[in-house]
């Protein structure tokens, strides 16, 4: 016990003697002024995004997804549901096949023409009965075809089939990673 308090005793003695003029604060600083390591710095708030163009056939709920699953598959629907507008899938070397339901098939289906930004294609349909009420409606063309290019730029899509329309609008850069894959 004499040992720890003769080993103690000068730092106790240095404690009594400091008077405090050597302390350090720690500098307040204005609490938008500080950060922490590995912040970054302040940014300016987000601009509001621009106004989309009103699309027909377009929907609030509805949205683009890539997928890889059983092969490249670009579909515009409405996510986890199966309420899907428009479907594309490969079909071999630069092929793609256009896909939608619809509730019957008039005797005027036997073509689509699917357009982009003043480009247009012409193709035969395939019409196929579903197993629920309905047919699916099917066409193939060149992934390199002018109206899907217009598309992969940027552009809506337009299918145009008997005397139904559906206008999609871009997807962006899904369309891109879709129209590459084929």
């Amino acid at each position: 016990m004499k040992r720890t308090l003769l080993i103690l005793a000068p730092v106790l003695a240095l404690a009594a003697c400091d008077d405090g003029s050597q302390k350090s604060e720690t500098p307040r600083v204005a609490p938008e002024e500080a950060r922490m390591v590995g912040d970054s710095e302040p940014s300016e708030p987000p601009a509001e995004a621009a106004p989309q163009p009103e699309i027909e056939g377009g929907d609030d709920r509805m949205s683009w997804k890539f997928s890889t699953a059983a092969g490249p598959k670009l579909t515009y629907g409405e996510p986890a549901t199966d309420n899907v507008r428009l479907m594309m899938r490969c079909a071999g070397a630069d092929r793609v096949i256009l896909s939608f339901l619809q509730s019957a098939a008039p005797d005027n289906a036997s073509r689509m023409t699917v357009r982009s930004h003043g480009a247009s294609q012409t193709i035969a349909t395939n019409i196929e009965a579903t197993q629920l009420e309905g047919v699916s409606v099917s066409a193939e063309l060149s992934a390199s075809a002018a109206p899907l290019e217009q598309f992969r730029e940027g552009n809506p899509l337009r299918v145009e089939w008997a005397s139904e329309m559906l206008t999609v609008p871009p997807a962006g850069a899904e369309a891109e990673r879709f129209l590459g894959a084929c």
